[in-house]
């Protein structure tokens, strides 16, 4: 009786196990495939007056070629920073925004605040402004107030640029210039920073209609003043420039020109000798030691001119371009300087000097341009004399 009754309550068992699991295998949901998100976008593309830029990346350039080409199909190295990374990064002079530049060893900006001596893979670099050398920059010529893009070609560049300063051999620095624009636009700021540092600035831009066929009068005024004292000794600047621009534009024909003024005072800095820097086995100099005295007059350099571009476009296929600079720039320093090895123990012999340069600059540059589209092929063919 016992055991009937155990195989009975075992088979309940079973038989609630089995009924359990069917329950189970019932009321569970069936899987389900959640198909794939598929996110699409269109990348933002503004032009900045040279051309199409997304982001922090340039599309085309002028400077290899001379020619408005993709920068992927130009067989040539090349670094375009563009003013939307200029503005990001919060570049002042030329030195900063030429970090992003590999192989490039910028000039230190109290060097005068010109540029001339940047180098390019160990060789001084040749350096332009809107396709015209620049020779002499003098005044802020470090400054990004009115510069548009800065483009960095490395490599032989003397094949449309001439051999110049740097020779053509490590390459070339062109510095775009902002132009006035079709829309209006009104922009100021002000820097400041330590050291007594302070930078205001403003750029302003408008636009009319002059003709029923749709010519535009495009001006633009730009300008800043600068002061502020270095971490080094005896070492005050103060400086200003104004850019002055305007354009009239229709269809086909575009005239631009652009001025600019500018002047920078500073206290020159000749560096520091051997002896008590990298060698302090005698005695030790200060880093931040100016060896010019507090009495020597500041330098004064000054740039001052005018640059224009034409353009006639001919039945969308030919383009006659003719461009131009005159630029008068001068510099005088006075300064003192280490004249050798220290005469005993620490005491150094220093030498007075003078250098007064003027300078004046003429730069003419026509060029025509073809383009054609007989088919697969678009072939350009470009022309022109660099006077």
């Amino acid at each position: 009786h016992s055991a009937s009754r155990g195989r009975l309550l075992a088979g309940a068992a079973a038989a609630a196990i089995a009924a359990a699991a069917g329950a189970t295998a019932q009321t569970a949901p069936p899987e389900r495939t959640i198909p794939p998100t598929i996110v699409t976008a269109t990348p933002i593309e503004e032009s900045d007056g040279t051309g199409p830029v997304r982001g922090w990346q340039a599309l085309p350039t002028r400077s290899a070629t001379r020619t408005t080409t993709p920068i992927e199909q130009v067989p040539q190295s090349i670094t375009v920073i563009p003013r939307t990374m200029i503005d990001d990064q919060g570049s002042v002079t030329l030195t900063d925004a030429l970090r992003n530049a590999t192989s490039v060893a910028a000039q230190h900006p109290t060097y005068f605040n010109q540029t001339l001596n940047n180098r390019i893979r160990g060789f001084v670099a040749e350096v332009y402004r809107d396709g015209l050398p620049a020779f002499f920059d003098a005044g802020m010529g470090q400054s990004l107030v009115g510069v548009n893009r800065i483009e960095v070609l490395r490599g032989p560049s003397a094949p449309l640029f001439g051999g110049g300063y740097g020779g053509g051999l490590g390459g070339l620095i062109n510095i775009v210039s902002a132009q006035p624009m079709p829309t209006k636009r009104y922009e100021g700021g002000f820097r400041y920073g330590p050291y007594g540092q302070i930078n205001p600035y403003f750029d302003l831009n408008q636009a009319v209609q002059i003709a029923p066929d749709g010519t535009q009068l495009m001006m633009r005024l730009s300008g800043e003043y600068m002061q502020g004292h270095s971490y080094l000794d005896n070492v005050w600047s103060t400086g200003y420039q104004i850019l002055p621009s305007f354009t009239i534009a229709n269809d086909r024909t575009r005239l631009t020109v652009n001025a600019f003024f500018s002047e920078r005072r500073a206290n020159d800095y000749s560096g520091l000798p051997t002896m008590g820097t990298l060698n302090t086995s005698q005695f030790t100099t200060p880093r931040f030691l100016n060896p010019n005295g507090s009495n020597v007059p500041r330098t004064v350099s000054q740039r001052n001119g005018a640059a224009f571009l034409f353009e006639q476009e001919n039945a969308g296929s030919w383009t006659f371009r003719l461009a131009g600079r005159f630029t008068a720039s001068n510099m005088e320093q006075p300064a003192q300087y280490i004249a050798g090895p220290p005469i005993f123990g620490s005491t150094f012999l220093m030498g007075n000097a003078y250098l007064n340069q003027d300078q004046t600059q003429i730069s003419v540059l026509p060029t025509i341009e073809g383009r054609f589209s007989p088919g697969p092929v678009q072939p350009v063919g470009l022309a022109g004399m660099d006077l």
